[in-house]
């Protein structure tokens, strides 16, 4: 029978090795008025996948959860404030990585000296490198 309209699917996955296994973690949701989507792994945020490189297959397993309609808007609001919050780490981690490139380390423990132009060079490279691979950073 159908999905009742006050509920919806959340889809979950999980990867499987004979290394390690994952939890499961949310890929997304479906309901009456969004029956069909595309969903992201953002495995490249995943330290132990993106890791991985033995010969050994890994599977990868899907789980599927009927929630009320308001549980489902709370956890996938969440899960996009989280998704924001590290790709914003990413970010701020590759400026820091840049400017520290330059720091030739007479400034002292603890502190940097830089270009005065630093952010300006490094958002050129990083507009350059976003064009070519917009996940470079991740």
């Amino acid at each position: 029978s159908p999905i009742p309209p006050t509920h919806g699917l959340l889809i979950y996955w999980q990867v499987v090795t004979p290394d390690f296994t994952t939890g499961f973690e949310l890929l997304g949701a479906l309901t009456q008025s969004r029956p069909s989507d595309v969903f992201r792994t953002n495995w490249s945020q995943h330290e132990q996948i993106s890791n991985y490189t033995s010969s050994s297959h890994a599977r990868v397993v899907l789980g599927v959860s009927m929630e009320r309609l308001e549980e489902i808007e709370n956890v996938v609001a969440h899960q996009s404030q989280n998704t924001r919050l590290f790709v914003a780490q990413k970010i701020a981690n590759d400026l820091f990585q840049y400017m520290q490139s330059f720091d030739s380390g007479t400034a002292g423990e603890g502190k940097l000296v830089v270009p005065t132009n630093i952010f300006d060079r490094w958002m050129t490279r990083f507009t350059s490198r976003y064009r070519q691979d917009a996940n470079f950073f991740m």
